[in-house]
């Protein structure tokens, strides 16, 4: 049966019922390499993610003998172990967003290999605009809501499925019936996420079907460590964030609100236990994937220990000399620890980003906005109690910046297991 991305719906047989409505998806699938096709492009290249995964052999459709002598001889058989590669460009900008995005020429590398058989991207020439992946997040049209990665690409498998004057396409599709595997409609996913995987590579003398290890519907060999660390890290943003919040709430008050920091304290503790349980919440999904965080659970009361034992050791700084009597003093404290809580979430916010999605551009850049936001905002706030009489002498913004920096740094080494939970925070 020669192979088309409008022939996708074969690779997923047997499924669950609820992903009959899914064929449309892949005639319009179809149609979109046509489209592009015509309108080529040449997206920029520069950060290459590259993703594997494995799987077994789920159905050999051979044309003919010819070509099923040579799978067998290859030792593709059903059941036989399969190994999927693939390599994603993430600047690749998209052509059209609604209500899917796709990426034409995104794939720079994809393999298929069972066995001694092995396929892989090469378009012939003036085809490489076919090189396209697709992401649906939430799709509509059906219930329940839906998320899709789809990738296909021309290439060869040495002429066995293909001829001189044609090729094979080489094509994997992820599905989540739930809509939980994404949360965006960017070109770089997390495979491991989706529940249903399928790859396939067709051409004039037949097909291979590869039901890939994924998610709930595979469980294979689980997901990378970026899983585990980003979710850790996004739990560390909001513990970090609000415990300088908690801090800067009672340093803006006047001393009689809360004399023996009971009020904070408690306020610390309630954000201390929401970061249990999304911490804890990390690691069961991971393990649940087949994953490993290099953070274990057992560690969660020392990394939050480290996070808010960090944040009291900057709290005291911006504390130096405080005359709780005045009222501009204390606005000022307040809106210094307001500063260090906004950065000290979004650069973790963006590490939690980085760790799943590399892209050191976009992430130095992301620091250094909001490491620079931080500064302007000390500086003007310092500037403007100077004005109204305060004297301050705790450190500079430029040292307060740095010092959420190192928390952060600190926070992002020790959950890639690089590091002590103890972080020197000290300006």
């Amino acid at each position: 049966m020669p192979f088309s991305p409008a022939h996708a719906s074969v690779a997923f047989a047997p499924r669950p019922a609820a992903c009959a409505r899914r064929r449309p998806v892949s005639a319009r699938f179809a149609w979109a390499l046509l489209l592009i096709a015509a309108v080529g492009g040449d997206p920029a290249r520069a950060e290459e993610v590259p993703f594997q995964v494995t799987g077994e052999v789920l159905t050999v459709l051979p044309a003919n003998q010819t070509a099923a002598n040579a799978l067998a001889a290859a030792g593709v058989v059903e059941g036989a172990q399969a190994t999927v590669a693939f390599t994603i460009e993430s600047t690749t900008p998209a052509s059209e967003e609604d209500p899917f995005s796709f990426y034409p020429e995104a794939i720079v590398a994809m393999t298929v290999q069972v066995g001694s058989y092995l396929a892989m991207l090469d378009p012939p020439p003036g085809f490489e605009s076919l090189i396209l992946v697709q992401v649906g997040d939430n799709e509509p049209g059906g219930l329940p809501l839906a998320d899709s990665y789809l990738l296909s690409t021309p290439g060869t498998d040495g002429m066995l499925l293909h001829s001189a004057v044609n090729s094979v396409t080489l094509f994997a599709s992820f599905f989540h019936n739930g809509g939980a595997a994404g949360s965006d409609q960017s070109v770089i996913q997390d495979p491991f996420a989706y529940e249903i995987g399928t790859a396939q590579v067709g051409g004039l003398n037949g097909s291979i079907t590869i039901r890939l290890h994924i998610g709930n519907g595979g469980g294979g060999p689980g997901v990378g460590p970026g899983f585990c660390q980003k979710r850790q890290l996004l739990a560390g943003a909001k513990l970090s964030r609000s415990a300088l919040k908690c801090m800067g709430k009672r340093a803006q008050q006047p001393p009689e609100k809360d004399p023996e920091g009971e009020k904070q304290a408690a306020c610390i503790a309630k954000a201390a236990g929401k970061f249990a349980q999304q911490f804890a919440a990390a690691v069961a999904k991971t393990m649940k994937k087949g994953g490993v965080c290099a953070l274990p659970g057992t560690e969660q009361q020392n990394a939050a220990d480290a996070l808010v034992g960090s944040a009291e050791t900057l709290g005291a700084e911006l504390l130096t000399e405080v005359d709780t009597a005045d009222k501009n003093d204390r606005v000022l404290r307040g809106k210094l620890f307001k500063a260090a809580a906004a950065q000290c979430g979004k650069d973790m916010a963006a590490h939690a980003k980085d760790v799943f999605k590399p892209s050191p551009d976009k992430l130095g850049k992301k620091l250094a906005a909001s490491r620079a936001a931080t500064v302007k905002k000390a500086d003007k706030a310092i500037a403007v109690a100077g004005n109204k009489g305060v004297t301050y002498t705790g450190p500079t913004a430029s040292e307060i910046a740095d010092s959420v920096t190192a928390i952060v740094d600190g926070f992002v080494a020790l959950t890639a297991g690089m590091a002590p939970p103890a972080v020197d925070v000290t300006p």
